[in-house]
């Protein structure tokens, strides 16, 4: 009886230590490419001098729970801080202003403004309350007073 209780317990061990194998094994083999379809390029938005920027989104995490919004002057998937604004939030807004050449971001965290950041445009930050998102979300108001959610 006891001859049995031991060898069950170390089937289950066996057994959860394949698992954990196989699972640490199957993380440690993804490449870059395996991660492409939890980065995507959301919108283009090009000035009226030619100059481009690229609104992004980012999932990350084991899960990809780990989500993020990124602005930047390049369509590339590698993150910088130094030239990207990143907001680590999924709850953005924004808006665009050919006229004045700028980009007005709406979210519920500001970014820090990037050191080599080069675009001709001007981006403009609004940090909103949680009430506010709720407010702009609910029946689609951001669309009437002209806003984009990035989704």
């Amino acid at each position: 009886m006891v001859n049995k209780f031991l060898i069950m317990s170390f089937l289950k061990i066996l057994f959860i230590s394949l698992v954990l194998i196989i699972s640490f094994f199957k993380c440690a083999s993804k490449t870059e490419n395996d991660n492409e379809s939890d980065q995507v390029v959301v919108d283009k938005i090009v000035s009226k001098k030619g100059n481009e920027l690229y609104l992004k989104r980012f999932s990350s995490g084991i899960t990809f729970d780990n989500e993020f919004i990124v602005l930047s002057v390049n369509s590339s998937m590698i993150l910088d801080s130094t030239t990207d604004y990143i907001y680590p939030t999924t709850n953005v807004f924004y808006k665009i202003s050919k006229l004045q050449d700028s980009v007005y971001i709406f979210s519920s965290v500001v970014s820090n403004t990037p050191s080599h950041f080069k675009s001709s445009m001007v981006i403009v930050q609004k940090e909103l309350e949680n009430s506010d998102l709720m407010d702009l979300m609910g029946y689609d108001k951001y669309k009437k007073v002209g806003l984009k959610m990035i989704k």
